[in-house]
């Protein structure tokens, strides 16, 4: 692997060099990393090296990326989604180029770029401040939170290949893609290896060349076949409001045409219906949510009974909205719809 440095901050670099002097150490076979905590505590898992390279091996077979294509690295690489670049740069024999870690990553690329790992907010920086330089990218993986449906309108018809990831830690990054662009599908396929199947409409995953077996996740999907699935949403998110099932994911997408700041749909313990649901707004000010702003959107027994309005949502250090942790950390003001 040639490993190439553009960053100017000596941390991410001294990370990737610990890392890699850890993954060539020939005295272990195991290497401890943390998850996202994304929908709870962050914790420490230990994932074999065998493991990490047969994830490798699959992403980058079903991509076609070759030895000596360029990857980019411009996510942390103290996450997952950091650390498996790197892997697959070894194991495929990459050339990697190691950039910035921020919002625009591609501020000082110039050269073409084969392979690229990207969360949702890098994506859409790049559409806005550099939209020329989708160019030079050839293959994109979306991960790290979810892909609101305006982005997806911006890319589906871009002519470079995007694909939105799904997995988690304990399944060493993504075990499944689904294609956005050139082509447009609302189908995940599962890497070569891995297979789905369901439990109460809950997602179970097996991939034993990562040494994952009957891995039974909180994630509702509609299945298509034993390596296709359509997601609906998480299951530990769905809000049981006084026998009414709420799914935020699906609350979400209905909204995102008429909220143009960061929100979530959650549900909050209520004496009389079980769970309150209630939409998280990251706001200084009110965006007047009325009910007659709502109801044109949404059914009327799905819609929030209150609007909670944070000053800044909690994130992980991947950038995603940790919903739990910025529901505890109390909203600055809360307004009534019903």
């Amino acid at each position: 692997m040639k490993i190439t440095y553009l960053t100017s901050d000596i941390k991410i670099k001294d990370s990737v060099e610990k890392f890699i002097a850890e993954w060539k150490d020939i005295e272990t076979n195991q290497l401890t990393v943390q998850t996202s905590g994304s929908t709870g505590k962050p914790k420490k898992i230990t994932l074999e090296k065998q493991h990490m390279i047969a994830s490798a091996k699959a992403s980058c077979n079903f991509l076609n990326i070759q030895r000596d294509h360029k990857a980019l690295l411009c996510l942390s690489p103290n996450t997952i989604g950091g650390l498996m670049m790197i892997v697959r740069s070894l194991v495929m024999d990459l050339d990697l180029i190691v950039g910035e870690v921020k919002s625009n990553p591609l501020e000082n690329i110039s050269v073409r770029i084969n392979f690229i790992a990207l969360v949702p907010l890098q994506l859409e920086t790049i559409l806005t401040e550099s939209p020329e330089k989708i160019d030079l990218l050839e293959n994109i993986i979306v991960g790290g939170g979810p892909i609101s449906p305006a982005l997806e309108e911006k890319i589906k018809s871009l002519n470079v290949h995007i694909f939105q990831t799904f997995g988690m830690t304990e399944t060493i990054s993504h075990f499944a893609l689904r294609q956005i662009a050139p082509k447009n599908s609302a189908v995940f396929k599962c890497l070569p290896g891995a297979t789905v199947s369901t439990k109460d409409e809950k997602l179970i995953v097996n991939f034993p060349e990562i040494g994952v077996n009957n891995l039974e996740t909180n994630d509702l999907v509609e299945l298509i076949s034993s390596n296709q699935f359509k997601w609906i949403g998480r299951a530990d998110f769905v809000i049981n409001s006084g026998g009414i099932k709420i799914h935020p994911s699906v609350i979400e997408e209905q909204l995102d045409s008429i909220i143009s700041v960061p929100f979530f749909s959650f549900g909050i313990p209520d004496e009389r219906l079980g769970s309150k649901h209630i939409l998280c707004v990251e706001s200084n000010t009110d965006i007047n949510l009325t009910k007659e702003v709502l109801v044109q959107t949404l059914e009327s027994k799905i819609i929030p009974r209150e609007i909670h309005y944070f000053e800044r949502f909690e994130r992980t250090e991947s950038g995603k909205i940790n919903r739990p942790k910025t529901i505890k950390s109390g909203a600055r003001v809360v307004r009534q719809v019903l």
